[in-house]
């Protein structure tokens, strides 16, 4: 049983792949759950095992993207609570983001898409999932902010809910920004990095 569970977290995986290759590739919506499926080498019946639609393949890869900065951003938040953290350290956690943007070839595809599914409710599962991240992103970045502002990182004339509303809204600028408009950042990394890095100047507790 255990080696069963093995072969198809593996095939799962597999299929995860291919997924964000192909999206990467070809478009989202010109990649069939067939064309994945063939592309491991498994049956349709295969994927459908493991994803009833679409939707739930987007969702999985939503999550598989975010994992590293979800752990990263947890990591943060330790240090934050144990007043060990930096405001150097949070924005180079932000910058990471855009980094896997500009590395993951299926990562920009996905942005793409969840950015429009925030707008709309084409897919209530995913757009269901964008919900509770944002709500998820949120809360912890509070929590950080909190956590700086009780360290005398971070000015406190603003409540640390509201400051973490107003990095949010930066970061989300600078992603579409990046996303419609590239050449606004030529030097790529290093022009976003200085975009985050002015914002957080803009935070230090005696801005």
């Amino acid at each position: 049983m255990r080696r069963s569970k093995e072969d198809a977290e593996a095939t799962r995986e597999s299929l995860l792949g291919a997924a964000e290759q192909m999206f990467a590739e070809q478009g989202i919506h010109n990649t069939r759950l067939s064309d994945v499926a063939k592309a491991v080498g498994v049956t349709r019946g295969a994927i459908y095992w493991h994803f009833k639609n679409k939707d739930e393949l987007i969702s999985a890869i939503i999550d598989r993207l975010s994992t590293p900065l979800e752990t990263a951003m947890q990591a943060l938040l330790k240090e934050a609570a144990s007043g060990t953290m930096t405001l150097e350290a949070l924005a180079e956690t932000l910058v990471f983001s855009y980094q896997r943007l500009l590395e993951v070839p299926a990562a920009e595809k996905i942005t793409r898409f969840a950015m429009r599914y925030s707008l709309c409710n084409e897919s209530p599962v995913v757009s269901a999932q964008l919900t509770r991240n944002r709500d998820q992103n949120i809360a912890r970045l509070t929590q950080i902010i909190g956590y700086a502002q009780q360290h005398e990182l971070v000015r406190k004339d603003r409540s640390a809910r509201q400051l973490a509303l107003y990095i949010r809204a930066h970061i989300m600028g600078i992603y579409h920004q990046h996303l419609s408009s590239s050449e606004l950042y030529p030097n790529g990394l290093e022009d976003i990095r200085l975009s985050i890095n002015l914002l957080f100047e803009g935070l230090k507790a005696d801005a």
